[in-house]
């Protein structure tokens, strides 16, 4: 996930730098809430469903110690690294080769998470399918939300909010990576 965030953190950044691309940033509280809310859906559906994990000795090689008390669906890892790249992939225009590849790692490295999680024995593939329809159920409905929250913000301070988003999601990189 922290790979993920710092792709979108890079575009982020360069939209300040690249005039061209600085009618992207509306989208920027759509890549931070769509983490936001639809993890946190996965991780409240997770409570809900309270589905076992798969039994260790289908796993391969993996160890017991990692949670192994925690519910199993849906894959909040999946969960969650497919909301942080999905906005990006399907709203932001590909005009540039180097967004169009950025959205190719995004997209592989956000499926890889989710066999990742398959592979190590850690949830059925089931966990992930439902983790990766969640984000597709609930990314529209975050996407009309946000919209009617830009449709009041006025585009004097759409910059400022930008930067302040971009902050956030550095704060999020950064903690990903102790996670």
């Amino acid at each position: 996930m922290s790979l993920i965030a710092f792709g979108l953190l890079t575009y982020m950044v360069t939209t300040f730098v690249v005039p061209s691309l600085a009618d992207t940033h509306r989208l920027f509280v759509v890549f931070l809430l769509s983490f936001a809310v639809i993890g946190l859906g996965g991780d409240l559906l997770k409570e809900v469903v309270k589905r076992p994990r798969p039994p260790i000795e289908n796993a391969l090689k993996a160890k017991a110690e990692a949670n192994s008390d925690t519910p199993s669906f849906p894959s909040g890892h999946a969960t969650k690294s497919l909301s942080l790249a999905l906005p990006f992939v399907i709203f932001v225009p590909s005009r540039k080769r180097w967004i169009f590849l950025l959205k190719g790692a995004l997209v592989v490295v956000a499926l890889s998470v989710g066999f990742a999680r398959i592979l190590l024995g850690r949830h059925y593939v089931s966990d992930v399918l439902g983790a990766f329809g969640l984000v597709l159920l609930l990314l529209p409905v975050l996407v009309l939300a946000c919209n009617q929250y830009l449709k009041r913000m006025p585009v004097a301070k759409l910059r400022s909010a930008a930067i302040v988003w971009t902050l956030g999601l550095l704060g999020l990189a950064v903690l990903l990576i102790f996670l």
